[in-house]
């Protein structure tokens, strides 16, 4: 995943997160069924909070981007 924010851009993080994953899954550069790194993996590979990968995932989840597994991880839906 190579995913670029803009911390000083006015569209919140968590949103610029989840629309990169989003555009990554769209374009199959992350397929259906992948695993993807924990909140925490991603939150200090971008250097945000973790709080604000969790939103991006739940935005994502509510969108029926990715599913997460309770106890297994977050997957490409």
């Amino acid at each position: 995943m190579n995913i670029q924010i803009l911390k000083s851009s006015p569209v919140p993080l968590y949103f610029q997160i989840a629309e990169a994953i989003r555009a990554d899954v769209r374009r199959n550069n992350i397929p259906a069924g992948s695993k993807l790194m924990t909140e925490g993996q991603l939150a200090r590979e971008l250097k945000v909070a973790t709080g604000t990968v969790r939103q991006a995932m739940q935005l994502l989840a509510e969108n029926h981007v990715v599913v997460r597994v309770q106890g297994s991880g977050t997957y490409v839906a």
